[in-house]
């Protein structure tokens, strides 16, 4: 899951917003250049160029991800190793190495990575659990991302010893965090609070992906054996295998070569000028003058763009990372554009077809259990969806800021036309005494009905149902008041301008709105088919709220405050032992009631604010005595434990315990670490 968190203070907006302050290809440059540095001071091998950056990336996400990866890394070099050698000592077969024993490596590690997250992971820590009496870590964090950073990290583990490869991955990783999160973070304006990694979708979910991997594995595969029939070469066997992936968009395909001969080009144009013509670029320095090209390429497009160009930097960059400087390594080497790019795309287009195929074939053999039916589309739980005021913080934090993130910002035609006939339908049962829910156009749509009425009408709701929100493709949130004549009025930039959206309730009732539609994107192009598609569909005034009307502010009467202790004791009484929420819930929690805490306790917010966030997701906020001289609160959700605040200095400090009555011990640390703070 991805967080959105208020922008640093003072920072240098290095890069254009637009996709690329988003993206981990600024951090896989930065570990490309540590490791370059490494290899020229020390002669270390300049190999799994992505793994530093990447995986630096997301130990600052999310350090129990970027461990999984690592252990799943090790138990992969294990089990290759197991078979290499053992296969050896019994004379049926030679040890593994080169390219098949990286095939070896793509192949095993899939296999850990499926037995590792269905069963291994679960297991040792319901056992931990059991034996410790609390959860160091939940099942879901134990996961791997990446398609191919698992095994890439295994392959820089295993060159030459153990000892060496572990030393040549822990230190450019580290050089690489620390940067990041003392320098670039804090400094400029790159963030990770959207984080876009590369193949997206199949990235982030190892589970849901098999399709993917079976395309990786058939390019991997006929890669190895086309090399050794034919000598092609396209630079490592992964990249006719990734580039199989990018067929379900062939222009990423020709982009990608596209840009491999461009900056292919531009070097040799370097080398032809008199003061570069005696500079040593081979080996290292070759791949890593020629990443550095691509990421200057990506960076132009995109600053051409946020001047106002007409340039997509999605439509017109190459896929992944580091491909199109592979590619062009190799073009430079053989000297010849055919040779290269003719065989890469035949063996991408046959593992594309290959691998699909032999996925149907799989679902054939063993199809889906459908009883399940739709699992999945509707979360947990739903208690932002309860109020009009949640609806508004549930459409908030789940708004698009990312263009470069799949899927595209560039909503499916088919999709547009029955996004525009459900909003007909919506328009023409308005007037309807009773609410006649239309018909969505499919699962990726979902009309649920509000609880209670909204300025006294009823009304229902029209969202995205999906709980993954690197899937929300950003058609926005929609409330419906029945009987309502009046205007429809649209919020344009949900997260960018939260009072206009929040405000944005009371300017409903106040002109008897019929629709309040809450944009899914707040991109720099402008670019909203959603939002074309929905007004084109209406018969009445559609008015763009631009600014926050005026709302009188209710005089809270404040209880008398009880004692720290006291208000911690009635947090737990209320508090049963387990609580859930969805990831729209998490996200709000994390997004945006937490910073509205730390608002409030440096002085920045008020205590009517904080109390109307909270009130959203059915949260208390006490106060309580017994912190001093400065005031306290204790915001306690009904069904979890406390998150206490405190003003000190003009600085937060939050203690926090999430499941105070299952984790037993945490409330007494979290309450001693808030006491001493």
């Amino acid at each position: 899951m991805y967080h959105r968190f208020p922008p640093n203070a003072v920072s240098i907006d290095l890069l254009p917003v637009s996709g690329l302050d988003l993206s981990v290809l600024v951090a896989v440059l930065l570990g490309t250049l540590v490791l370059f540095y490494l290899s020229e001071a020390f002669g270390w091998s300049f190999g799994g160029l992505v793994v530093p950056g990447y995986l630096a990336s997301v130990l600052l996400v999310s350090p129990a991800a970027g461990a999984t990866v690592v252990a799943e890394a090790f138990l992969t070099l294990a089990v290759v190793v197991l078979i290499s050698d053992g296969l050896a000592l019994t004379g049926l077969w030679s040890r593994f190495f080169g390219r098949e024993r990286f095939l070896l490596i793509v192949v095993v590690s899939i296999l850990v990575r499926q037995s590792s997250e269905i069963w291994l992971w679960p297991s040792i820590l319901a056992e931990q659990e059991r034996w410790l009496g609390f959860t160091l870590l939940q099942p879901v964090e134990a996961h791997s991302v990446g398609l191919v950073l698992v095994p890439l990290t295994a392959n820089a583990l295993g060159k030459g010893s153990l000892r060496t490869g572990l030393i040549q991955l822990v230190v450019p990783t580290l050089l690489a965090w620390l940067l990041l999160r003392d320098v670039l973070l804090p400094g400029t304006n790159l963030s990770f609070s959207a984080m876009s990694l590369t193949y997206e979708d199949a990235s982030l979910d190892f589970l849901q992906s098999a399709r993917a991997y079976f395309v990786l594995l058939s390019g991997a595969f006929l890669a190895t054996r086309f090399n050794g029939a034919f000598a092609w070469s396209s630079g490592g066997i992964l990249i006719p295998a990734l580039l199989g992936l990018a067929w379900y968009e062939p222009a990423r395909v020709l982009t990608t070569f596209a840009e491999a001969i461009v900056i292919a080009l531009v070097f040799q144009a370097i080398r032809r000028v008199p003061v570069a013509r005696h500079w040593n670029l081979e080996g290292a320095r070759k791949l890593a003058l020629l990443f550095l090209l691509c990421a200057g390429l990506r960076l132009g497009l995109a600053w051409a763009h946020e001047l106002g160009l007409l340039l997509q930097t999605r439509e017109f960059s190459g896929l992944g990372y580091l491909i199109s400087a592979l590619v062009a390594l190799k073009i430079l080497q053989s000297g010849s554009v055919p040779k290269v790019v003719l065989p890469a795309l035949g063996t991408s287009l046959l593992a594309f077809g290959g691998g699909l195929t032999a996925a149907w074939g799989m679902e054939q053999v063993f199809p889906a259990d459908q009883s399940s039916g739709s699992v999945g589309i509707e979360p947990p739980t739903a208690r932002l969806l309860l109020r009009p005021e949640g609806v508004v913080e549930y459409a908030r934090v789940r708004t698009r800021l990312d263009p470069e993130r799949s899927p595209s910002i560039h909503l499916p035609a088919s999709r547009l036309a029955g996004w525009r006939e459900l909003w007909r339908q919506v328009e023409a049962g308005l007037g309807e005494g009773a609410a006649a829910l239309p018909t969505p156009p499919g699962d990726w749509l979902a009309l649920r009905s509000g609880a209670g009425t909204f300025g006294g009408r009823r009304w229902y709701i029209v969202h995205e149902p999906t709980e993954r929100l690197d899937e929300v493709a950003g058609w926005g949130v929609g409330l419906v008041r029945q009987g309502a004549l009046g205007p429809a009025l649209v919020v344009e930039k949900p997260w960018a301008d939260a009072e206009i959206a929040r405000g944005a309730i009371a300017r409903c009732i106040e002109v008897d709105c019929a629709i309040l539609y809450l944009s899914g994107m707040e991109l720099p192009t402008g670019t909203d088919d959603a939002r074309a598609a929905w007004a084109a569909a209406l018969q009445r005034p559609v008015e763009t709220l631009h600014a926050a009307p005026p709302v009188a502010a209710a005089l809270a009467v404040e209880a008398p405050a009880l004692g720290l202790g006291a208000a911690v004791e009635e947090a737990l009484r209320l508090a049963p032992e387990s609580w859930a929420a969805s990831a729209s819930e998490l996200e709000f929690l994390t997004s945006t009631l937490v910073p509205a805490m730390a608002n409030w306790a440096s002085g920045a917010g008020t205590l009517a604010e904080l109390r109307d966030l909270a009130g959203v997701l059915d949260y208390s906020v006490i106060q309580t005595t017994g912190c001093g001289p400065r005031p306290c609160l204790l915001v306690a959700p009904q069904h979890a434990g406390p998150v206490v605040v405190v003003r000190q200095e003009g600085r937060p400090v939050l203690a926090t315990a999430s499941h105070p009555l299952r984790e037993v011990g945490t409330l007494k640390i979290a309450l001693g670490v808030f006491e001493s703070t």
